[in-house]
């Protein structure tokens, strides 16, 4: 990503791996992302949209160093179904948790717990139940 100060190609996750999400999901959510709200005193949608890009990529980064593979394989598995008192205890772990790893200076402290809450909705959705991460971007994208 040139002379970006995030790194979108390694999370320091387990093992080493690569990230939970792709270069084009990143991209995708932070295009319903950048539909869906307005940050203040950004200049253009280009600007927004890269803003909002670093966010989903340092989510992804702090989900993947936090929550363990086998439960994050479950996102790209139909067959993988996580326990609905499992799916809450996660989304109750990771909003506070990423509210304070990822900065969010540029935005409201309400329109922070917004983006972080769909972004762990997305993700947990995605694992919880009988699809996968790109069927939910596609269905929050096209719905």
């Amino acid at each position: 990503m040139g002379n970006s100060l995030i790194d979108d190609t390694r999370a320091p996750g387990e093992n080493n791996k690569k990230f939970f999400l792709t270069t084009e999901q990143h991209q995708n959510i932070a295009k319903w992302l950048n539909e869906k709200i307005n940050i203040p005193f950004v200049l253009s949608e280009a600007q927004e949209l890269s803003l909002l890009r670093k966010v989903v990529i340092a989510v992804d980064r702090n989900v993947m160093k936090y929550i363990p593979s086998e439960i994050l394989d479950g996102a790209g598995d139909r067959n993988f179904q996580l326990e609905p008192v499992a799916a809450e205890a996660i989304k109750d772990y990771l909003v506070p948790m990423l509210l304070e790893l990822v900065p969010l200076p540029f935005f409201r402290r309400t329109l922070q717990r917004t983006v972080i809450n769909k972004l762990v909705d997305l993700f947990v959705t995605a694992i919880a139940n009988k699809t996968t991460v790109d069927e939910m971007i596609e269905e929050v994208v096209n719905g």
